[in-house]
């Protein structure tokens, strides 16, 4: 689950979505997540967005509202 987020967080993520792809059931997979990495689905996401968010904005000279949208954020204000 963790390879797969961290290929796919640009995407709009929801934990049933990787659960459906992964071939388990959302509410078991969620539970097993956090019990192996301490953090929710979303936290993790969260997380790994704001990773790349900063890597980009140390590397490029995109503005903030490109860098939100380019690590998977639909409105840069939740950035």
């Amino acid at each position: 689950m963790v390879r797969y987020i961290r290929r796919e967080y640009k995407k709009p993520l929801k934990l049933q979505d990787v659960a459906k792809a992964l071939h388990f059931q959302p509410a078991y997979l969620g539970q097993l997540f956090k019990k192996r990495t301490g953090m929710s689905f979303n936290e993790y996401l969260h997380r790994t967005r704001i990773e790349e968010a900063g890597k980009l904005l140390r590397r490029s000279n995109l503005t903030v509202s490109e860098v939100a949208h380019m690590v998977g954020y639909a409105d840069p204000e939740l950035f």
